[in-house]
């Protein structure tokens, strides 16, 4: 019996070229019967999220989780399996069999472009053998704005000069791995103040060296980029410039897409896109449907929703209408189809990796994360003397965040202890312990409100040492000044200050505590993430300082 001849694109029906234009996920664990209604058309992907993975618990089990998955699609055609899987705070596969890797800015702060490398590889190659086709990663932001609560530690750097390098080995690494990398967000989200997630941003702020990078990777990087992502804001310095309306969102913004990206840029046919069509930015201010066909007329190829059910169904089956009705360019839509379906066959081409059955393991993850996690902190700059090691002898007090509260990390308590867990493991034990609660609904149901006047500072009890872990100190003042009040109960006490999220905590409440006229903190570590590599690596740390870690003076450090 001879084999099925391979789809082509002239194979497929109306219905399938447009469903290539819709990438989709599900807000339920049970993901496939949320796409059910597209096993029937096809889909240009699927955007796989953390929760899709809390039943799997090994490698193998995601591998062939995602294969069944594929397989219900039967002769219609799936494009991409995509997810963010940034490193760090963006990631969306578990530890327990996925090595979780370090934060954009983490490698970019210590200038360690070969672990960057290192990690992107493994990453790609772990991808592809799972079946993911497609990583909306990197981030090419510029980390403009300290405020900006979306970008942060996303980002390589501030430059260009700090985020090419990385960006550049990113992309190589998965290109190589048969995996699309999708570099983001088009046309800059590094100088925003406002979460798209949440609202509409605007970017006041802009500079034109934010389109730098996408110049870089479309002309001076072989291959060439191939895909971007497209963010939902106003930019009216950027439309200004090429004389196109400043009040038309950049994804609906043909002006920005066609003429900017595609034609200015040189990016031509390379594939566009949106960012989730879910988020506020776009769900707060305009009709799904509507915002839908303003996307695909501005140039994006693919609209991307984080659920199928019920908007990105609703959706499709409005544009198939408008489409069978004559009221949507299908030359257009065929076009689009296109670009999927060619990089789609690109990526096929690429051989999957093979792993044997112990690099897939727990344990073998851990350990992996873990030396990351290590060289990822080893160059760091500290303040002397220092009260590390800690150990029983010492009477020292432990304040974090509460990871319950953490969005991007509290699922990893499902299978790995919180950050007391990891310091028993390093024979540290707290005299004192709190974890304080992160704005959101469990800080507005304590009795003062959230504003952080009841938490405890340990007044009537000395302490040889404070480690103090500031998570997105920058947007929360209830934790600034919990840190000064802890400070000002201990003058004499020498402080641990761990940052995790924004790169700028540090500065934030150390430049607080010294219009008190107080010195320290003694130590300041920024942690490569918030994953249990990385708090078992600061465990280890704080029991075990590496060697040299107190030979730089106070001088060196600060200036």
């Amino acid at each position: 019996m001879s084999e099925a001849k391979p789809l082509t694109l002239h194979d497929l029906s109306t219905e399938q070229r447009l469903a290539l234009c819709f990438m989709v996920g599900s807000d339920s664990e049970a993901i496939a019967d949320e796409l059910e209604p597209f096993f029937g058309t096809g889909l240009g992907g699927v955007l796989w999220f953390r929760h899709h993975f809390n039943h799997i618990d090994t490698a193998q089990d995601c591998r062939a989780y995602m294969a069944d998955l594929r397989g219900r699609f039967g002769p219609n055609p799936l494009g991409f399996m995509g997810v963010d899987q940034e490193g760090g705070q963006v990631e969306r596969l578990p530890h327990w069999f996925f090595p979780t890797g370090c934060t954009a800015l983490s490698y970019g702060r210590s200038r360690q472009l070969d672990l960057c490398r290192t990690v992107a590889e493994e990453t790609a190659r772990r991808l592809r053998w799972l079946g993911f086709n497609l990583n909306f990663a990197p981030t090419v932001d510029l980390n403009r704005e300290q405020a900006n609560p979306i970008i942060g530690v996303r980002a390589y750097g501030e430059t260009v000069e700090a985020v090419m390098p990385f960006a550049q080995a990113v992309m190589a690494a998965h290109v190589q791995a048969g995996v699309l990398p999708v570099a983001k967000h088009f046309p800059g989200h590094g100088s925003g103040t406002v979460d798209s997630h949440l609202d509409l941003p605007v970017f006041g702020n802009w500079q034109p060296d934010e389109l730098d990078p996408y110049t870089e990777l479309i002309h001076n990087h072989d291959p060439a980029l191939g895909a971007v992502l497209v963010a939902h804001g106003l930019y009216p310095a950027l439309c200004e410039r090429l004389g196109v309306d400043p009040s038309v969102v950049s994804s609906m913004n043909p002006g920005i897409i066609v003429q900017l990206l595609r034609d200015e840029l040189g990016f031509g046919n390379g594939l566009v896109f949106s960012d989730d069509m879910t988020m506020g930015a776009i769900g707060k201010h305009t009709d799904p449907e509507e915002a839908a066909l303003h996307v695909l007329d501005a140039g994006c190829d693919v609209l991307v929703y984080r659920q199928a059910q019920p908007l990105a169904w609703q959706v499709y089956s409005a544009l198939l209408k408008r489409l069978r009705q004559g009221k949507l360019d299908e030359q257009r839509i065929n076009e689009k189809a296109q670009r999927v379906w060619q990089t789609i066959q690109t990526l096929g081409a690429v051989d999957r990796p093979s792993f044997d059955e112990a690099a897939l393991s727990k344990t073998y993850c851990h350990d992996l994360a873990l030396g990351w996690a290590k060289q990822a902190m080893a160059e760091q700059h500290h303040y002397v003397p220092s009260p590390l090691p800690l150990s029983h002898k010492k009477t020292w007090a432990l304040v974090a965040p509460n990871q319950l509260d953490m969005v991007h990390y509290r699922d990893d308590l499902r299978q790995a202890p919180p950050l007391e867990g990891w310091l028993t493991q390093a024979g540290l034990k707290p005299a004192m312990h709190f974890n304080y609660p992160l704005p959101g609904v469990s800080r507005q149901r304590e009795p003062d409100g959230g504003s952080g006047s009841q938490w405890p500072v340990w007044a009537e009890h000395p302490l040889d040492a404070l480690v103090f872990v500031a998570f997105n100190a920058l947007l929360d003042e209830a934790q600034q000044r919990y840190y000064q009040r802890l400070v000002e109960a201990h003058p004499a006490t020498k402080v641990v200050l761990v940052s995790v999220g924004m790169p700028t905590d540090g500065q934030v409440l150390v430049s607080g505590q010294s219009q008190t006229g107080m010195m320290g903190p003694w130590v300041h570590l920024c942690l490569p993430s918030y994953r249990p590599a990385s708090q078992h690596a600061l465990a280890q740390w704080l029991g075990a300082p590496p060697k040299g870690f107190e030979s730089l003076s106070m001088a060196e450090t600060t200036g």
